[in-house]
């Protein structure tokens, strides 16, 4: 609708702000950020309306508002989105200081954070997280904009693999949640506490943090909530070691997921493309099926041809799996240590380590232990509690401690 409306406006004074205009920009407004938490597609049709609404109010702030949410909308597709996405926030930005409002500057720079998170520059969206949920304190904003900013830092710092991070910062906003009854926000944390726990070597956490969700925000329809009931189980018989059961978890939930367009979201595609190939890999690797195979090779070759970050690395270690399974342990190696470089050079220093630690694996004999050991004590050191289990579960090889 934008582009076809356009995003001409004229700022307007206060006293000249028609008051029925601003106020179908905020109905608008507090329409479509209740609804975008739930159903992300059909919220942002509301906040395409928000927008117009705004634009024709001439308000600054609500300008500003407005731009900046439609630059995360944009961001949807990943880097195709970039130029538009980053023109709409320094429009948003320069409206947001020109009126001089610390509510919509901070509003500005979390929008910016969620925008850098959809196209794949996580390092990038976890600093503007930090300094927007910093903003935001300042002023006193509401519950809503807090909880988006954590989000976005807990989404970049798992891409990252910023696991002590998350487990710290996901505890205590639980913690929070709970204690002033928001069901809302506590649901939407389970997602990443389910992770943590994962990393703290507490599967049966993990379980009791997606049962609790499917307790709290059972299935009507397929909301953002429900991505934690249709990855959860999934991670969790990864990290067990059950990959006939992990791709199954992904598959019987595909159909529904694909309905709920939330795949159009490149970077919640990949994630979800991951998990399905490593859980492919991991089957192969248990039951030596041509179909397990082909599947982890599909989704492989989905993700380094997204070219988004961390997907061609992702996608070269269900390779290498594959490769190992195959008997093939110089190709494994090889493509373990480019995946490893990838890693490096985006400064994913832990998925680096995870790479590192199965080519020791993969390589065996001296110089393996050697990697693997000292890969192993960086995972510790990063508050991983058991890195054979956390590897299986990043990488879809089998579980192999070092000898």
């Amino acid at each position: 609708m934008a582009a076809i409306r356009g995003l001409n406006y004229t700022l307007r004074p206060p006293d000249a702000i028609v008051a029925s205009e601003a106020a179908r920009a905020d109905t608008f407004w507090t329409l479509g950020q209740g609804l975008v938490i739930v159903d992300p597609v059909r919220g942002n049709a509301v906040l395409y309306r928000h927008l117009a609404a705004s634009l024709r109010s001439g308000d600054p702030r609500r300008v500003a508002r407005a731009l900046a949410l439609e630059a995360t909308c944009v961001a949807w597709p990943g880097v195709s989105g970039k130029p538009r996405a980053e023109r709409l926030l320094r429009m948003a930005r320069d409206t947001a200081e020109r009126a001089g409002d610390s509510t919509a500057i901070a509003l500005v720079s979390g929008c910016s954070a969620v925008t850098a998170l959809y196209l794949g520059e996580p390092a990038r969206g976890l600093r503007e997280a930090r300094n927007a949920e910093h903003l935001l304190r300042a002023c006193n904003a509401g519950g809503w904009e807090l909880h988006t900013c954590t989000v976005g830092a807990l989404q970049c710092a798992i891409q990252l693999g910023h696991f002590k991070e998350v487990a710290e910062t996901s505890s205590a906003a639980l913690d929070e949640a709970l204690a002033c009854g928001n069901l809302f926000r506590s649901v939407g944390m389970r997602f990443h506490t389910h992770v943590s726990k994962l990393a703290l070597d507490d599967a049966a956490g993990a379980r009791a943090e997606v049962e609790a969700v499917s307790r709290y925000w059972p299935y009507q329809a397929f909301d953002t909530q429900h991505l934690t009931l249709a990855t959860g189980p999934a991670r969790i018989h990864l990290y067990e070691g059950s990959g006939v059961e992990a791709y199954e978890a992904m598959r019987s939930i595909w159909p529904r997921l694909s309905a709920s367009m939330m795949l159009r979201v490149r970077a919640l595609l990949m994630e979800t493309v991951w998990i399905r190939g490593r859980g492919a890999a991991l089957a192969y690797a248990q039951q030596r099926t041509r179909g397990f195979r082909r599947a982890a090779l599909r989704d492989a070759r989905a993700l380094i041809r997204m070219r988004a970050f961390g997907c061609v690395p992702a996608g070269l270690m269900i390779q290498a799996s594959v490769a190992a399974t195959d008997g093939q342990t110089r190709r494994a190696d090889e493509l373990l240590a480019e995946a490893e470089t990838l890693y490096e050079h985006v400064d994913a220093a832990n998925y680096a380590a995870i790479a590192r630690y199965q080519r020791g694996i993969v390589c065996g004999g001296e110089y393996g232990r050697t990697i693997a050991h000292t890969s192993e004590q960086q995972l510790l050191n990063a508050g991983i509690r058991n890195p054979a289990a956390f590897a299986q579960l990043c990488t879809g090889f089998p579980r192999r401690d070092p000898t």
